[in-house]
């Protein structure tokens, strides 16, 4: 059973995600990259919420430095 903040954020995660597919072949290249962006947020809080519900140590899945979008 999941904690109900890991569920929002999961589910928060997942509806980026699928407003990111929605309008992938629809919208600018700007607005892809700044969804893509959200969305990767979004997961980023979702797993910081899963470990801290599991008391695990936090990772950071992003360096300061590094642009989420430059990998894709």
């Amino acid at each position: 059973v999941l904690e109900p903040i890991v569920r929002l954020k999961l589910s928060e995660a997942w509806s980026d995600v699928h407003s990111y597919e929605t309008v992938h072949w629809e919208d600018t290249v700007l607005r892809d990259r700044e969804l893509i962006i959200q969305c990767q947020r979004r997961f980023s809080l979702a797993i910081d919420a899963i470990q801290e519900a599991v008391n695990l140590p936090s990772i950071n899945m992003l360096e300061e430095n590094d642009s989420p979008v430059e990998n894709i």
